[in-house]
């Protein structure tokens, strides 16, 4: 019985050494590795170059220190995408190379974004017949809405690059559908939809991107500069096509979206235009007054002299005149010069015409006659003819219309 007991606490005794042994060169390493591994992928969705830095850093401790356990294999593959995220796409294809011959400790979604991260790397080098058969194969195994949604982005940025712009669009589109929040296969679509000249629908989905609480997602930035330069040739082109109404629409978003930007300092200046090509003088007005007062604004001169021509058709010619003459003082240089000079004298002489018709027309007391002193119930008829702004008959200068947009 003695010795049974011996045996027994002796063997507990080699077993506890052997669990320690293994919990010291297996089990804590192990656990040691995938803690750092957590961490350095938390620290990589910072996304940006520092963070990225830094879990690189973690990740090459990992596979160093422990090369002969399953997650250095994993440790190898976040290495690649951290590779990727700093442009460094030959380095990471090496890593991904290596790993598919050697997928110790990587399940089969892991293996598949391998193949999907190596024919991304080729197709951005060129065209590749190779990637995109390891495209379509990944497709014809995966169950993966998601995944199946990243492999047809791929297939259309490929396409895109090789200026099949329909089939490009049928894989984003293909793409979108597999996975309604793939933001890379709608910015995709837009791309295409641009380069096939539907401006409207690429600008429309630039416009939800915004909207839709994408503002502060890595694709923003683009997106915003996309969709700034959309807006704004959009008005551009609507101007040309006097769609006055639709200008203005496309450059007050220019101008409530992006205020600091260069095309809003520019969409003032054609908001101004659009209204005045609608013939709504007081808002154009206002318009040309907000670039007149810019120090560097490039259409300084232009404004002014628009201003000059609202002010003309209004028929407040002493104001018309007063912002021609700015043109001649300040700014002697200016296309409108001698244009400038012209419209001043033409103010000049609707204002003295308007002075000589209302001294012809008012008596003196003392030139009244008889024949004028009528009953007063008559007298208004007798009264001269009112000559107010919205009487007057205007013309241009000889030779000289009005600006044409």
């Amino acid at each position: 019985m003695k010795m049974a007991t011996l045996i027994s606490g002796i063997l507990m005794v080699v077993l506890g050494i052997f669990s320690l042994i293994f919990y010291d060169h297996y089990w804590s390493p192990k656990r040691q590795a995938e803690t750092m591994l957590r961490e350095a992928i938390l620290i990589a969705e910072r996304k940006t170059p520092e963070a990225t830095n830094d879990a690189l850093k973690i990740l090459t401790s990992i596979y160093a220190k422990y090369q002969e356990l399953p997650v250095a294999s994993r440790a190898l593959m976040h290495i690649g995408l951290a590779y990727e995220k700093l442009g460094l796409n030959e380095s990471a294809l090496e890593k991904y190379n290596f790993l598919k011959s050697n997928a110790r400790g990587l399940n089969r979604s892991e293996q598949d974004l391998i193949s999907k991260r190596i024919a991304h790397i080729q197709i951005l080098r060129n065209y590749s017949d190779e990637a995109v058969s390891q495209l379509y194969q990944l497709l014809s195994r995966s169950t993966d809405m998601r995944f199946r949604s990243q492999i047809y982005t791929e297939l259309g940025m490929l396409y895109y690059k090789e200026g099949q712009l329909k089939k490009a669009l049928n894989a984003y589109s293909i793409a979108e559908k597999e996975y309604g929040h793939n933001r890379n296969a709608t910015l995709g679509k837009a791309q295409v939809l641009k380069a096939l000249g539907d401006h409207d629908q690429a600008f429309g989905i630039y416009q939800g991107f915004l909207k839709y609480g994408f503002e502060g997602s890595d694709e923003s930035k683009e997106v915003s500069f996309h969709f700034r330069n959309q807006a704004y040739q959009r008005g551009r082109e609507s101007l040309e096509r006097k769609s006055y109404w639709q200008a203005v629409r496309y450059f007050r978003i220019v101008l409530d979206k992006f205020p600091a930007s260069q095309e809003a300092s520019q969409s003032l200046y054609w908001i101004a235009e659009a209204y005045f090509g609608l013939g709504k003088f007081y808002p154009a007005i206002e318009y040309f007054k907000r670039v007149a007062v810019l120090d560097k604004h490039d259409k300084k001169d232009d404004a002014l002299f628009k201003l000059g021509e609202s002010y003309f058709e209004l028929k407040k010619f002493e104001i018309a005149a007063k912002y021609f003459n700015d043109i001649i003082r300040y700014y002697p240089g200016s296309s409108y010069f001698n244009l400038a000079k012209e419209w001043k004298e033409q103010c000049e002489n609707e204002i003295l015409s308007r002075m000589k018709s209302s001294q012809r027309n008012v008596p003196l007391p003392e030139e009244r006659t008889f024949s004028n002193q009528k009953d007063e119930t008559d007298i208004s008829q007798d009264e001269p003819r009112n000559h107010s702004a919205g009487n007057t008959k205007v013309t241009a200068p000889s030779g000289k219309g009005f600006t044409e947009l």
